[in-house]
């Protein structure tokens, strides 16, 4: 008796890049499993809509005298090419971003909202305070800040080189890279917006060694206004602080900003000088 099939067509299955068609398929106890999947993948349509067999599956269900009944199932995906092995001297490069959470004790801006009751600055009721952009401040002056999200952006640079030029001291070189800025331009980023968090040597073969670099990304700033300070300039990887004291203004004792501070804390170096790449 010659396999022959009928398909379960209540069975059909179609989604967001997926497919899948089910079949009763009919033949004799003198057929293999392997002979069925062969007819099976032979029976099903190579494609459908642009979708391709992604997987089949046969399973026996019934076995009445000489007749045997199987379903055999083939789904069907988005056809997707290997990623091919990365070659030497390659250099791959990836990004990702996400958030993280700091404190910051001053905002880009204040709308106020004064009680009509309020004195502020001045004489007339329903006068708002100029906070001079502190977040937070309680009545005896402490800044309290705020958590908010900033992003948080990840460059990823991968080569692979042959073995013979892994040397001691180069991978002690790269490794000294790590906790360090850039002090040139490195893929398109610009100097001081790169902070160097990992390099990794892995030997992918015989001959060959993977490397993989990682790098924060954080931007540089110009033309910052804290308080009464303005043109202040940051680097991506500076750290900006303001020293507070606190004044009388129109009768009121409030926090001010008297000096703001710039601090360079990482060192730096020349990146694409050290990797190679």
């Amino acid at each position: 008796m010659a396999l022959s099939h009928t398909e379960r067509a209540g069975e059909r299955q179609r989604g967001n890049g997926s497919a899948r068609r089910v079949y009763t398929i009919t033949g004799t106890e003198g057929e293999s499993e392997t002979d069925v999947y062969t007819y099976l993948l032979n029976t099903a349509a190579d494609s459908i809509s642009g979708l391709v067999i992604a997987d089949a599956s046969c399973d026996e269900i019934a076995n009445v005298g000489d007749t045997v009944y199987y379903v055999g199932e083939v789904s069907y995906g988005l056809h997707q090419l290997p990623i091919p092995a990365q070659a030497v001297d390659e250099v791959r490069v990836s990004a990702r971003g996400s958030a993280t959470t700091v404190n910051i004790k001053h905002s880009q801006s204040t709308r106020p909202y004064p009680a009509p009751w309020w004195v502020g600055d001045g004489e007339t009721p329903g006068t708002p305070t100029d906070f001079k952009g502190k977040v937070g401040v309680d009545e005896d002056n402490n800044v309290a800040g705020v958590d908010i999200y900033v992003p948080q952006n990840v460059l990823s640079v991968s080569n692979v080189l042959p073995a013979a030029t892994i040397t001691p001291a180069y991978q002690y070189a790269c490794e000294q890279l790590v906790g360090k800025i850039n002090s040139e331009v490195y893929r398109s980023r610009a100097i001081g917006t790169l902070l160097c968090n990992s390099v990794s040597f892995a030997q992918r073969d015989v001959d060959n060694f993977a490397i993989d670099a990682e790098f924060m990304f954080s931007a540089n700033r110009t033309g910052l206004t804290i308080g009464d300070v303005t043109g202040i300039d940051k680097g991506g990887w500076e750290y900006i602080w303001a020293y507070n004291r606190s004044l009388l203004i129109d009768g009121r004792i409030l926090p001010a900003v008297a000096q703001v501070n710039v601090e360079t804390i990482y060192e730096s170096a020349d990146f694409e000088s050290v990797l190679g790449f």
